[in-house]
């Protein structure tokens, strides 16, 4: 799954979070900030990972 698809999924869910499960926008958007970050956390490991193959 690319960033861009990512992305949009986190936004799906933190709608979902909003509309479906009545959560405060405080908390939807707490946790897609932590799916955020930790999508970030991924990219550097694959970059690392990546760079260490070379």
């Amino acid at each position: 799954m690319d960033r861009h698809t990512a992305g949009g999924r986190i936004d799906q869910f933190r709608l979902y979070l909003l509309a479906e499960r009545g959560r405060s926008p405080h908390t939807a958007e707490s946790y897609a900030s932590d799916l955020r970050q930790w999508l970030q956390f991924c990219d550097c490991l694959l970059y690392t990972s990546d760079a260490a193959d070379d």
